[in-house]
């Protein structure tokens, strides 16, 4: 993916159902920041804390 956004064929990359462990491994070893963590979120299942730590590590939810 990351070979695509350099080489202009995607403009960004997100990810889906990324935890904060797995937010700290690909970040550690990217060199294209995912923009996106699409998360299931609903009235019963709201991660308050994952979306926060999302957030802070520039990624929209």
């Amino acid at each position: 993916m990351e070979d695509a956004v350099k080489a202009g064929k995607l403009r960004s990359i997100g990810v889906a159902n990324f935890e904060q462990p797995d937010i700290d491994s690909l970040l550690g070893g990217c060199t294209v920041r995912p923009v996106v963590n699409q998360l299931l979120v609903h009235i019963s299942n709201t991660p308050h804390e994952l979306i926060t730590y999302s957030e802070e590590k520039g990624m929209k939810v």
